[in-house]
């Protein structure tokens, strides 16, 4: 079986039916989003024409910004209150979940979108710990990261294959990927996010989100995604629910986030958790 590389996977990508162009409405959103003279209530009206998505960003809307006093209840709110760039990344990553809910088989779809929701709700509750606001590009970051195990799913099931007799994939390491089939997921990913120009920032996210942490002494979104993932990884992958075996360097970007709150803050979300892998997935 031919080993993939970037390029080929690539051509593999823009070549493969069962993975559409980015939906026409984000490109549109982000025009309207753009333009200077764009009313609030006609971005609104092109979100709300498609009710499912409509439906996905109202629900990811309120769990990506916990703690608002106000409730998200229409798109329009979601625009007065988060931000047109906030609600638009919001828009954006619900939107592509939503092309391979139908897409690849069910179990594993979900157990992906539980992992990606996890990393998301993470990213948003540490960014929030240090009060930053990146605007939603922090959810975003972590509801994508993984987009690269759903593109190999349905570009290349062959190649799927592999990995899944080697093990489950969402914990296979990019190296063992690489020796097993010549690309990994990060870089699947990326082949995927600039075939729909998705922003730089999410890009990085998805390619460089299993890069060593320990080194991110500024807090920067890619940055905040990889902490994510190692924590998710650490507390559920891992099966080791006590949090207190994580270390931070002194230096490192998060070195005041206490382990036991995050873990909290997730278990006390499970509810919520569920729901939006309900939503995601459907």
């Amino acid at each position: 079986m031919e080993r993939l590389t970037y390029k080929s996977f690539f051509e593999r990508v823009r070549g493969e039916t069962l993975i559409p162009p980015i939906p026409g409405s984000i490109i549109r959103a982000r025009e309207l989003i753009n333009e200077e003279n764009s009313s609030l209530k006609t971005i609104a009206a092109l979100i709300e024409s498609d009710p499912s998505i409509a439906a996905k960003v109202l629900k990811t809307s309120n769990s990506a910004y916990y703690g608002f006093r106000r409730k998200v209840d229409s798109i329009e709110t979601a625009l007065i209150i988060l931000g047109l760039k906030t609600t638009y990344h919001i828009l954006e990553s619900v939107a592509i979940i939503s092309v391979f809910s139908k897409r690849i088989d069910t179990r594993f779809f979900r157990k992906l979108t539980y992992f990606s929701v996890l990393v998301a709700i993470t990213c948003s509750t540490v960014a929030q710990m240090a009060g930053i606001n990146f605007h939603g590009t922090d959810y975003t970051g972590g509801l994508l990261h993984d987009i690269g195990h759903a593109a190999i799913r349905v570009v290349s099931p062959e190649h799927a294959l592999v990995l899944e007799k080697e093990g489950d994939p969402l914990t296979m390491g990019c190296e063992k990927e690489q020796t097993l089939i010549g690309i990994d997921h990060c870089r699947a990913g990326r082949a995927l996010g600039e075939l729909w120009n998705l922003p730089e920032v999410t890009n990085e996210c998805i390619e460089r989100h299993h890069l060593p942490f320990i080194n991110d002494n500024v807090i920067t979104v890619p940055a905040l995604v990889r902490f994510a993932v190692y924590i998710v990884e650490h507390l559920y992958r891992s099966k080791n629910t006590n949090g207190l075996a994580i270390s931070v360097p002194p230096d490192h970007f998060a070195s005041f986030v206490q382990m036991e709150k995050i873990l909290g803050i997730l278990n006390d979300r499970r509810e919520e958790i569920r729901e939006m892998v309900n939503l995601l997935a459907n």
